[in-house]
């Protein structure tokens, strides 16, 4: 066997240069989209791709699927493990064109292997699809029928690699012009049209009723020149973005999508027309940035950042070159000075539902217990509050009692249809603190908290520590290759694979219990 030449890898938006150097025009017949690959010269290549075959036993979108095609004189670095080969099923097929392909499937993966002339070609893809909350199993038939819309005929030839950069160019130059006329597109329609029509179209792409009622604004005056900006989230919710008008248009006055990473954005609204944003981690305020709100848009200040027990300050945006962060050291008593400097305003902006643009604010009561409020606030927005549920636990000894709530909409892993899973919560310093959103699913004996998924094969097992969820362990069966795997937290965290058995006696190890949860509604408000 020869040795194959070095690999070239192709993006997504590349695909066609694997194409057009091989001399193909593509591998599936019907409906499509080429995602990335890679190629040598010699004419092996690999191409993952989406498609909807075109039969009512699969009528499924989005068949992620990944062809590779080995040409046969060459040594091939890349080979397959087929594991669980006792369970597969496999038997060979006669296409509508003559061609006999082997078909192999089990509980989670389908193949189609075709043995060529010159090259062996193997396709791979999932064998199954939730549809409704049920798990659906592709039949013998099905895969039969979508063997069929797979091309086998191609007949690849080497690569001339003079122009193949060139291919590359042009394939980046036409990504980028594709982009930059989305984006303007993009800003025409979301940003000059109106405040009430950017809101509109973020109800319109939401993608649930329940995160329809958790999108919020706010309205207020930030520069002093008589008209109001819309702050897209609202006080108390992250900010990704500010609009204004000028002349009659709306327009983007302020983009903070660079800032957040990965971590939300929450403002306060300060003296002088400074606006200050906080970006938290672990519960507290850990980086804050000023601005001063100007004519057309904000001027960057300074900064603040905590790392650990160390403060520093941040007088050069890290947002112009985050490679080139311009950090100083300061004291505890110098950062608070600064933070002191920048005055918050008594009465900070009202924040509204976007569903009920225009509306006046409706209050709500300003109830002493963080617990009262949050919930208050729920019934009020949500049309669904009337399933959300609570309880109250105290989870490690402190006092405190948490609020474990049934209200965060999700769809579990393996599921299609949404549920409304548990989220938890504590009281620092008088003030309600997240330290879960939707990964619990139970409450144990002595305080710990559970994920498990539907499935009934992946277990994760933590402790509450202070404001943050701990991991005990993580119990699960990995998906290609069968094995049960243990892994432990803590300072000196291990893994190691086990049987079934051993693992289900690990997970026994846990006992769920069964909380008291009541109707939002019944929450004890006086």
């Amino acid at each position: 066997l020869k040795l194959l030449s070095p690999d070239v890898g192709c993006q997504s938006y590349e695909s066609s240069v694997l194409f057009s150097s091989l001399g193909i025009d593509g591998v599936f017949h019907g409906d499509v989209e080429y995602l990335a690959g890679y190629f040598y010269p010699e004419g092996t290549f690999n191409i993952a791709l989406l498609f909807q075959p075109d039969t009512d036993q699969w009528p499924y979108k989005d068949n992620s699927a990944s062809y590779y095609y080995s040409v046969k004189e060459y040594f091939d670095p890349v080979y397959y493990e087929v594991a669980d080969l006792e369970n597969c099923t496999q038997w060979n097929y006669t296409r509508s064109d003559g061609r006999t392909v082997l078909l192999v499937m089990n509980d989670e993966w389908a193949r189609i292997i075709a043995d060529l002339q010159d090259a062996l070609v193997t396709v791979s893809f999932a064998s199954s699809k939730w549809d409704g909350g049920t798990k659906v199993q592709m039949t013998q038939s099905a895969l039969e029928q979508i063997s069929e819309q797979f091309d086998f005929s191609i007949q690849p030839h080497p690569a001339d690699m003079t122009k193949v950069d060139a291919l590359m160019e042009a394939a980046q130059a036409a990504y980028e012009a594709e982009r930059a006329a989305a984006a303007e597109n993009r800003y025409t329609q979301l940003y000059t049209k109106g405040y009430e029509q950017y809101i509109q179209q973020m109800l319109d792409t939401a993608d649930s009723t329940y995160s329809r009622d958790g999108l919020f604004y706010s309205l207020y005056d930030l520069n002093g020149d008589g008209v109001m900006e819309l702050l897209p989230g609202g006080k108390g919710s992250s900010v990704v973005e500010i609009l204004s008008m000028r002349d009659g248009e709306s327009y983007q006055y302020a983009d903070f999508r660079k800032f957040i990473l990965l971590s939300d954005l929450y403002f306060t609204v300060c003296e002088n027309h400074v606006l200050e944003l906080e970006k938290t981690k672990d519960n507290i305020a850990e980086i804050r940035y000023y601005f001063r709100a100007e004519a057309n848009g904000l001027t960057y200040l300074e900064g603040l950042e905590k790392l650990e027990d160390s403060w520093y300050s941040l007088p050069v945006s890290p947002v112009e070159d985050p490679k080139t962060e311009v950090q100083t050291e300061i004291t505890e008593q110098q950062a608070q000075a600064i933070i002191a400097s920048y005055v918050p305003l008594e009465t900070q902006p009202e924040r509204q539902q976007m569903k009920r643009y225009g509306e006046p604010v409706k209050p709500i009561p300003s109830w002493t217990d963080p617990y009262a409020m949050y919930i208050a606030e729920a019934l009020e927005w949500y049309e669904d509050s009337w399933k959300f549920a609570y309880a109250l636990i105290d989870l490690n000894g402190d006092g405190i009692q948490e609020l474990i709530a049934r209200n965060v909409w999700t769809i579990p892993t393996g599921c299609t249809e949404p549920e409304y899973a548990l989220s938890v919560h504590t009281i620092v310093d008088g003030k309600r603190v997240l330290v879960s959103e939707a990964s619990v699913t139970d409450v144990c004996e002595d305080g710990i908290l559970m994920y498990s998924q539907k499935d009934g094969l992946y277990y994760a097992f933590f402790r509450m520590k202070d404001t943050e969820l701990e991991l005990i362990e993580e119990i699960f069966q990995d998906s290609v290759q069968k094995y049960w795997w243990r892994v432990v937290g803590g300072e000196n965290p291990q893994s190691s694979n086990c049987s079934e058995e051993t693992a289900r006696s690990y997970i026994a190890q846990y006992h769920p219990i069964e909380l008291n949860m009541k109707p939002f509604s019944e929450y004890p408000f006086s």
